[in-house]
């Protein structure tokens, strides 16, 4: 685990709050490769926060938009154009030949004496990727 300055303060991705942060600009292209752009430092701060399984439900067509997502401006729009160069970029590299790892990200419950009952495993959908 992080220490909290890192994981609660310097990196945290909590909206409302100023970060620094380095960018990497790059353009996807139609048939999924990319053209580079820059890299820079910028000051971002995010705007809402999204919960994986609701968005990744929406973005995969299962469920209407988060109300956070049609609350915010502009965020719809953006996440629709950033699960088109994710589809881009993984199609680009299906058709270069690259593996497709899978991990299991898992949780355990435990019980008050110290005891895991169960394991829960983070499902994988589109906001995950």
């Amino acid at each position: 685990m992080l220490p909290d300055r890192l994981s609660k303060g310097m990196t945290s991705l909590l909206p409302g709050t100023d970060h620094l942060a380095t960018v990497i600009e790059y353009t996807v292209l139609s048939d999924g490769n990319f053209r580079p752009g820059n890299i820079y430092r910028a000051v971002v701060a995010n705007k809402a926060k999204l919960v994986y399984e609701e968005t990744g439900d929406w973005l995969e067509g299962k469920s209407p938009v988060p109300a956070i997502v049609g609350d915010v401006s502009g965020l719809k729009e953006q996440l629709l154009l950033q699960t088109e160069a994710i589809r881009r970029l993984k199609k680009k590299r299906r058709e270069q030949g690259a593996l497709e790892l899978n991990t299991i990200e898992a949780q355990a419950v435990v019980e008050e004496d110290g005891l895991v009952r169960d394991l829960i495993i983070q499902r994988q959908n589109m906001a995950r990727c």
